[in-house]
């Protein structure tokens, strides 16, 4: 299977106060990369706050869901059946098993380049 074939991806553009209908749960791995605004990241039973620059690892399997707090904008990668030594890749960027928040980070002597900043937003 070609790798193009393993991914789905879409931009999802939503108003203030809009939510997920639902706590979603797919088989693929997922990658939310907050665009524009402010919103909340919902598990089962905790929930944090993203905004634009926050990177949502998502491991497969996993109840979440996304709400807007101001007019959002996102992008959402849904990887299946990837090579296993890039699964491991990923895995090892999360915290048993739980998704992770990556915050990026603007560089100030280049205006248009981000740097992953190595912390981890958690999950509370």
């Amino acid at each position: 299977m070609a790798l193009l074939e393993t991914i789905r991806s879409f931009i999802g553009t939503h108003d203030q106060d809009w939510e997920d209908e639902q706590l979603w749960t797919h088989h693929e791995l997922e990658i939310t990369m907050i665009l524009e605004g402010s919103g909340r990241f919902r598990l089962a039973n905790t929930e944090q706050s993203v905004e634009a620059g926050h990177v949502v690892l998502i491991p497969a399997n996993v109840p979440h869901s996304f709400h807007a707090v101001t007019p959002i904008r996102f992008g959402v990668l849904l990887i299946d059946k990837m090579p296993a030594h890039i699964q491991s890749l990923f895995y090892s960027m999360i915290q048993g098993g739980e998704p992770r928040i990556i915050a990026l980070k603007i560089h100030q002597s280049i205006r248009h380049d981000a740097e992953a900043v190595s912390a981890n937003v958690p999950i509370k």
